[in-house]
């Protein structure tokens, strides 16, 4: 089985666990990823693309300062420009973010539900798939085949989310 395969099924069953949807950047850089994978819907994208929202959102400032997880409502105090509120208004209602790192790199994952909280298993489960993600993918040489294999797959659940998976 290659890299990208199992990747593949490291995303299977997390439109279950995270049925509003989910962003995972892997390997960051500042505030690009090397991989990015995301599900939530296209009026959300397109909301928080457009207003800009990356440089104003509390998950990803503490993922990028933190490791563990936090949930969204446990930032509510931190969020001045009201970006979970934001979240909220589209259906991201719940939602948890999580950061796992090494010695030279940093991936964070948020995930998000409509209609309940995440329990600390869940929550586990995530961060066990999130940490796997992140370990998988870090020595993938850019422009590799096993490089293009993965953005080819992050390009498939950005676009059709999890269904084929």
């Amino acid at each position: 089985m290659d890299r990208s395969d199992e990747l593949a099924g490291l995303f299977e069953g997390l439109s279950d666990l995270s049925p509003a949807g989910f962003a995972i950047g892997l390997h960051l850089s500042f505030t690009t990823s090397k991989y990015i994978f995301q599900t939530y819907s296209k009026e959300w994208m397109d909301e928080y693309s457009e207003k800009g929202l990356i440089l104003h959102d509390p998950t990803v400032r503490w993922g990028l300062e933190n490791t563990g997880w936090i949930r969204w409502s446990d930032l509510r105090a931190n969020d001045p420009g009201h970006v979970i509120d934001a979240a909220a208004d589209f259906g991201l209602r719940y939602g948890v973010s999580i950061s796992v790192a090494s010695d030279d790199a940093r991936s964070l994952g948020s995930f998000a539900a409509t209609e309940k909280d995440f329990g600390e298993a869940d929550i586990k489960h995530l961060s066990d798939r999130l940490r796997q993600m992140h370990d998988l993918t870090g020595d993938i040489e850019p422009d590799s085949a096993d490089d293009h294999k993965v953005k080819r797959l992050a390009a498939s659940i950005s676009h059709t989310g999890l269904h084929g998976l």
